[in-house]
């Protein structure tokens, strides 16, 4: 099964998303930035997420606030952070937070296991968008589950 979706680091709009069903189809899901980090990206807002709830695609909420990703305590740092974001703007417990580690970030498997417990903690599923062919991640990733298969 595939679930096709988007990524934007723009608001959503009604014409945006009118733009993408038109261009490409409905989407399953859309992927928005929860934070606003001038000149890559715009913030999620309340209204996205009312507008994206009216239309009936699902949020893939997206972590954007790091520039490495090592040891634990910045993995726990980082998912508090997070979760508290998402509690702030409504996004509903049991909703999987994705960090955005990019391919050119430092990782390794003591900050995923701090991610992903945290976030876990918090009422949350725990996801990690990155590209797992290139850099460190697919080491990092291995090495965490082999210390806690869950």
């Amino acid at each position: 099964m595939y679930l096709w979706g988007v990524d934007s680091a723009e608001a959503v709009t009604e014409d945006l998303y009118q733009c993408v069903v038109e261009q490409f189809g409905h989407p399953g899901f859309w992927g928005r930035y929860l934070l606003r980090v001038p000149g890559i990206s715009e913030g999620l807002t309340h209204e996205e997420l009312a507008l994206l709830r009216r239309k009936r695609v699902r949020l893939l909420p997206i972590y954007n606030s790091l520039t490495e990703a090592l040891g634990i305590r910045q993995g726990v740092a980082a998912a508090n952070h997070a979760t508290f974001q998402a509690r702030l703007l409504g996004v509903p417990a049991g909703v999987p937070l994705f960090a955005n580690l990019e391919r050119l970030f430092h990782i390794d498997a003591a900050w995923i296991r701090g991610w992903t417990e945290t976030v876990q903690a918090g009422g949350y599923q725990s996801g990690i968008y990155h590209d797992p062919v290139s850099g460190a991640f697919e080491l990092a990733f291995c090495e965490a589950v082999r210390e806690d298969p869950s």
